[in-house]
């Protein structure tokens, strides 16, 4: 006959065998989820010109509370439930390079309240975005007035013009073209800009080449000028849009009095020409 003790010590054999189980295999919380598909981008053209972008990604808060950053459109779970709110931050590659992936500083982030629901889908399709109206938008070209504010240098020995058959959007762009007797073709803004070193500045454009060029900035210092290249742009058959960070580079070039957006395009060997065209030109300043 078992004695009260050994019943007592079964018993809590029993209890705590139960709650190992419980500790090992833990009710899990059933997820909600969310769905992006994407932003659709409204601009005062007016003042800042196109509304073309490559927003592609999404960097989620809930409650302030990050939740991750996604390429879109992408679907992921989300363990909350209830009301909450929601901030999204449109994302790109910075320079166009999918490893430098960061929220753009000029667009604002889309936020609202959303319920969530255990295991349920709430879709935000074709986000509304917009740009922030305190940035400075220094400068954009669209090429559609009678004149454009770029200009050959004296190192060029080809010349600009203006392409009507392959505008990206509207009616005119901008054509870079060498050749084997016009190898070389330099250009610059034609104004210059002062910019604070250290605050955010992008330099949008979209563009489509058959042949690499570059594109940098002239600083002009108070001594004389360095050109300085940023990126180098590959070939590319289609329209593709590139946001470009100049913070870094004027960073390093920040005793400058102004600057000036600068390309270079040279002949590849063994081409007989080479073109590059360039649309909607935008910088982008804090």
């Amino acid at each position: 006959m078992k004695t009260p003790f050994a019943i007592f010590a079964a018993l809590l054999v029993l209890l705590t065998c139960f709650s190992s189980c419980d500790l090992i295999n833990p009710d899990e919380e059933v997820p909600s989820y969310l769905e992006i598909k994407g932003f659709k981008l409204s601009t005062n053209y007016a003042t800042q010109g196109t509304s073309s972008h490559k927003i592609k990604d999404a960097w989620v808060y809930v409650d302030n509370e990050f939740i991750g950053a996604y390429e879109l459109p992408a679907r992921f779970p989300v363990l909350k439930q209830g009301t909450h709110k929601i901030s999204i931050g449109p994302g790109i590659f910075d320079n166009g390079i999918a490893s430098t992936r960061v929220i753009y500083p000029f667009f604002k982030y889309y936020e609202s309240d959303v319920t969530l629901l255990p295991n349920q889908t709430v879709t935000l399709d074709t986000l509304p975005v917009s740009y922030f109206s305190g940035k400075s938008y220094t400068w954009f070209e669209d090429f559609e007035g009678s004149g454009y504010s770029l200009d050959t240098l004296s190192a060029s020995l080809a010349d600009l013009s203006v392409d009507t058959q392959n505008p990206f959007e509207g009616s005119r762009c901008l054509l870079m073209q060498v050749t084997s007797a016009k190898n070389v073709l330099e250009c610059a803004s034609i104004n210059s800009y002062a910019i604070t070193p250290g605050a955010e500045c992008y330099l949008e454009l979209n563009y489509k080449c058959d042949q690499a060029f570059i594109m940098g900035i002239i600083a002009n210092l108070p001594g004389g000028t360095a050109k300085v290249g940023v990126i180098s742009f590959n070939p590319s058959n289609e329209w593709n849009k590139t946001y470009v960070n100049l913070r870094r580079t004027i960073g390093t070039y920040g005793t400058a009095i102004n600057y000036n957006i600068w390309f270079r395009m040279d002949l590849a060997d063994g081409a007989g020409v080479g073109n590059a065209w360039v649309d909607n030109l935008k910088l982008v300043n804090n």
